[in-house]
C-alpha cells in the first residue's frame, strides 16, 4: 500500500510537470484539469508517525554485531543526528577535532559546499571510533588525505586495491543496517500490511529520532537541537546566531545521552580504546578476567593481540586462526593464510588453511 505521503508527492510531481507543459487548470478553463476533484481522492496524511526513537540498549545491541565500519557510521548517525544521505558528502576535511571541558570530540560538517551545508558534533566515543578507522584504512595501504571519504565500501584484506575504494553509498549503507537488525531482532511489527510492514522504530531515520529525543531529554535549546539537525528555522534562523563555543556548551550537555557504550564525558583516546578492547575480549572472558587485566587502553598492540590470541582464537591445529593488525594481513596472505573478518580496533582474523600451509 502506497503511503499517503508519497500518493501526495506523486500528486505534486505532476501537477507541476503539467503547470510547465501548460496545461490549464480548471478554474482556468472548462477544458483544465480539475485537482480540486482529484485532491478528494488523496489520502490524508498523518500529522505524526506512530514509530519510536531506539533505546540506547537497542543501538548497542545492533552495533554489538557490527564490524568497525558499520559501528563507525551508526554512531556517527547517532550522536550528529545526521540523514543517512549525508554519508556520500562526508571527507575528512570536513571533521575538525574540538575540546571542551576536557572531553575531546569532533565537529562535523554536513552537505559541505552545498546550499544546505551546515555544522554538528559526535561525541568523544564516535570521534574515537572514528580515528581507529581511520587507522585501520591506512594500516590496509590507503593513503586516506582531507579529500578522502570517511565512509568507504568493503574492501578485501587479501587484495585491498585501495585504488578502487569509494564513498559508501546510501543504498549500500541501508543495506547493511537492515541486515544487522534483522540479525538481532531488535524492531517489533506494529502492522503489518499486504505488501509492507511498519516497524517499532526506522531502519536508518531511527537515528537521527534516537538524537532528537536524548537532545531534548538532556535539556538541550530547542532552537540549537533543530540547527544541529539541519532543519530550517524561518525568520529565527535570521537572527539565532550562537558562536561555535556556545553551541559546543548546548551539545556537552547531551553527550552522556547520546554514548552507546560507557561514560561519555571520560571517552578520550584512551577510554575508546579500552572500550573497543573489552567488547572484543568479553566474547571470549568473563568479566572478572577482562577485570584483572587492568587499563586495557594501556596494552601494546603485541600485548593485546597475544592476549586474544590465548583463548577462542589461539592457534589450537587443522583450521586454527589468529588475530592479528591490518598492516601484517598482507604479508599473511603471502604466506598462505586466509582472510575470516574485520574485528574493531583495527584488527582482522585470519586462518590456516584447512589444508595447511603449502610447501
Amino acid at each position: 500500500m502506497t503511503s499517503p505521503a508519497t500518493v501526495a508527492l506523486i500528486r505534486n510531481s505532476v501537477m507541476k510537470f503539467f503547470d510547465a507543459s501548460k496545461v490549464p487548470r480548471r478554474r482556468d478553463s472548462e477544458r483544465g484539469v480539475d485537482w480540486g476533484y482529484i485532491n478528494e481522492y488523496v489520502p490524508e496524511r498523518r500529522k505524526f508517525g506512530s514509530d519510536r526513537a531506539p533505546t540506547t540498549e537497542e543501538m548497542r545491541a545492533i552495533m554489538n554485531v557490527c564490524d568497525l565500519r558499520m559501528r563507525c557510521l551508526l554512531l556517527f548517525m547517532g550522536s550528529s543526528g545526521a540523514r543517512v544521505g549525508a554519508i556520500t558528502y562526508l571527507k575528512w576535511r570536513d571533521v575538525a577535532e574540538v575540546e571542551h571541558e576536557g572531553a575531546k570530540f569532533a565537529r562535523v560538517t554536513i552537505y559541505s559546499g552545498e546550499r544546505e551545508q551546515y555544522d554538528t558534533f559526535v561525541t568523544p566515543e564516535c570521534y574515537g571510533h572514528l580515528l581507529q578507522y581511520r587507522r585501520f584504512r591506512e594500516g590496509a595501504g590507503e593513503k586516506v588525505t582531507p579529500q578522502s571519504p570517511v565512509f568507504v565500501t568493503e574492501f578485501s584484506a587479501e587484495e585491498p586495491r585501495m585504488e578502487k575504494v569509494r564513498a559508501l553509498s546510501v543504498d549500500g549503507a541501508k543495506c547493511r543496517i537492515a541486515y544487522m537488525m534483522k540479525k538481532v531482532n531488535v524492531r517489533g511489527v506494529i502492522h503489518e500490511g499486504r505488501n509492507s510492514r511498519r516497524f517499532e522504530f526506522k531502519q536508518a531515520h531511527g537515528f537521527r529520532k534516537f538524537f532528537k529525543t536524548r537532545m531534548e531529554m538532556s535539556g538541550v535549546k530547542p532552537i540549537i537541537t533543530e540547527m544541529l539537525m539541519g532543519h530550517t528555522l524561518g525568520v529565527a534562523g535570521s537572527y539565532m546566531r550562537p558562536t561555535e563555543r556556545e553551541m559546543l556548551g548546548e551539545y556537552a550537555k547531551a553527550i552522556d545521552a547520546l554514548t552507546i557504550f560507557g561514560n561519555g564525558q571520560s571517552m578520550n583516546k584512551g577510554g575508546v580504546l579500552a572500550t573497543i578492547r573489552k567488547e572484543m575480549l568479553s566474547t571470549r572472558y568473563g568479566e572478572e578476567e577482562i577485570r584483572e587485566m587492568g587499563d586495557l587502553s594501556k596494552l601494546t598492540t603485541e600485548q593485546f593481540v597475544e592476549v586474544l590470541n590465548r583463548k577462542g582464537l589461539g592457534l589450537n591445529g587443522k583450521g586454527s586462526q589468529k588475530v592479528v593488525p591490518a598492516a601484517e594481513v598482507r604479508a599473511l596472505v603471502e604466506q598462505g593464510w586466509e582472510y575470516v573478518s574485520q574485528l574493531p580496533d583495527g584488527y582482522t582474523i585470519v586462518r590456516l588453511p584447512r589444508n595447511g600451509l603449502g610447501g
